[in-house]
């Protein structure tokens, strides 16, 4: 009795091993987002000391995942920034000035999220040409924790 389903025991173990392998492929190509983005910690404060930048995170609520805001400057020079992660830890910081809805002429900042000392600090590595900010003079920006209320 032939079938197409009778392989030979050769055939299935390739078959098998094959389909194993494209498998492990597919999943170590992707970037599984297993940590929480600086903005998921509550009633934290993380701060950049070159350039000045403060990531002041509220009690978040899960109705309200807006509750945090990122400036950047001091004093007169302070600016409201908007701050994102998204897949890949891709990182956006972009200006919040309302008079362009261009993103490309408000984004500051384009790079990589990284977490460093047991998510106590994080660093965000600037993509090459993605520092409007300082005009290419920044590489990274570490920001640390120094308020942790959670």
């Amino acid at each position: 009795m032939d079938s197409i389903f009778m392989i030979s025991k050769t055939k299935r173990k390739l078959l098998v091993g094959t389909i194993f392998l494209c498998v492990v492929l597919l999943l170590t190509g992707c970037e599984p987002w297993f940590f929480k983005k600086p903005y998921e910690y509550p009633n934290t404060i993380w701060v950049c000391d070159d350039p000045h930048m403060v990531l002041e995170v509220g009690n978040l609520l899960v109705e309200n995942m807006d509750d945090y805001q990122m400036t950047l400057g001091e004093g007169d020079t302070t600016q409201k920034v908007s701050f994102g992660v998204g897949p890949g830890s891709r990182t956006i910081i972009m200006s919040c000035d309302p008079s362009t809805e261009d993103i490309g002429e408000r984004t500051l900042i384009m790079g990589r999220l990284e977490w460093k000392r047991g998510h106590k600090e994080f660093v965000i590595q600037i993509t090459e040409g993605k520092d409007r900010i300082g005009n290419g003079k920044y590489k990274e920006l570490v920001f640390r924790l120094v308020t942790d209320e959670h």
